[in-house]
């Protein structure tokens, strides 16, 4: 595994990964890195945490089209958009936005509603999903 790679790949999941949860939770990533998509699918699949990754808006909103998903994982810097625009055209799944960089911030004034959580890439796979399985578990008992 590449030094960049392994920044993002915690070898046992923080406390806060209910994992007994996960199981019921469907959850789709956006994002054009293909090096930190292999490595929260890797994540991902070794605690059995249901998660598809794409890597271009088009085969992102083809998934959704055809797939049912509780939450989704948008990274910020795309290469034709940014998360938060593909966030606008998303209704009625909570949404966890990510990226490398904090200086998104200053270039966003408003989010879309549906973006719940930004969490830097850097707190790794664990924080993400696991952030992204709380929101999907609470938006499901609404």
């Amino acid at each position: 595994m590449s030094n960049l790679a392994y920044k993002y790949f915690q070898k046992e999941p923080k406390e806060s990964l209910d994992l007994s949860k996960a199981e019921r939770v469907n959850i789709i990533l956006l994002d054009d890195d293909p090096t930190f998509g292999e490595v929260i699918k890797r994540y991902a699949k070794k605690y059995n945490i249901s998660l598809e990754v794409k890597q271009t808006v088009s085969s992102f909103a083809e998934a959704l089209s055809n797939t049912k998903y509780d939450v989704v994982i948008l990274d910020y810097y795309l290469d034709e958009y940014t998360g938060t625009a593909v966030a606008q055209a998303i209704h009625d799944l909570p949404i966890v936005l990510i990226s490398r960089k904090s200086q998104w911030q200053k270039q966003t004034t408003e989010l879309p509603t549906e973006i719940r959580r930004f969490i830097h890439k850097k707190y790794g796979a664990d924080k993400i999903l696991s952030e992204a399985i709380s929101l999907a578990i609470s938006n499901k008992q609404k």
